[in-house]
């Protein structure tokens, strides 16, 4: 008999949505407290579960003309149908910041986007900006791809440090406020940037579509 796909609905997890592989929902419910989900045989089927509330689905058997819901677990997503028609590559790389100011305390770190396993985290730094934080986490994880013969894409929700980046050169506002530190940074980025090509592709991360970046703070 051939395989039948399934549809992962989670209700409460780090993402909520419609997910359409289970290792992609894996790496967002695991270790989760509270997390309700169930599969479904059907994306029809999903989608009316997934519009309604997990208590109504959840431990109950479907009804007769709908396909067969069985219990299974879910990734992270929001936004079912973009997902679905078009995932996050899961074998990638994802950078985030956090910062509290403008300028303020950064923080900054790389993630596996599939399993959030922490590639690298900086900071805490004084005097920093989200994006600065960003445009050298983009850097760093491509020097470190550079050097290792890997090809993966990298994700960042950020359209400012994707253009220093495509730029070659960092633009931050008001640059005299920030640390010392992070400014002789930014200047090893740009030299860096300017000595090397790299065959990643940096892509903008769909937050509508896929719920939080995977290597997001959760500071929001």
């Amino acid at each position: 008999m051939p395989k039948t796909n399934r549809y992962y609905v989670v209700w409460e997890g780090r993402q909520k949505g419609i997910f359409d592989t289970w290792s992609a929902a894996e790496a967002q419910v695991k270790g989760y407290t509270g997390t309700k989900y169930k599969a479904f045989e059907s994306l029809e089927a999903a989608r009316a579960a997934f519009a309604g509330e997990p208590h109504e689905h959840i431990g109950k058997k479907p009804k007769a003309d709908s396909p067969l819901g069985a219990a299974g677990t879910a990734t992270p997503k929001a936004g079912s149908r973009r997902i679905l028609a078009n995932p996050p590559i899961w074998d990638s790389y994802s950078v985030d910041a956090a910062c509290s100011g403008n300028p303020g305390v950064l923080e900054y770190r790389c993630v596996h986007t599939g399993s959030r396993e922490v590639v690298f985290a900086r900071g805490p730094y004084d005097a920093g900006t989200n994006n600065v934080g960003e445009f050298l986490a983009l850097v760093e994880i491509l020097a470190l791809c550079v050097k290792k013969g890997d090809p993966r894409p990298i994700y960042t929700d950020s359209k400012t440090a994707l253009a220093w980046l495509r730029n070659k050169k960092a633009k931050p506002q008001n640059p005299q406020r920030l640390n010392p530190l992070l400014l002789e940074r930014l200047a090893r980025a740009e030299a860096w940037l300017a000595k090397h090509s790299y065959p990643n592709q940096v892509l903008k991360w769909d937050t509508g579509a896929w719920g939080e970046n995977p290597a997001d703070y959760g500071r929001k």
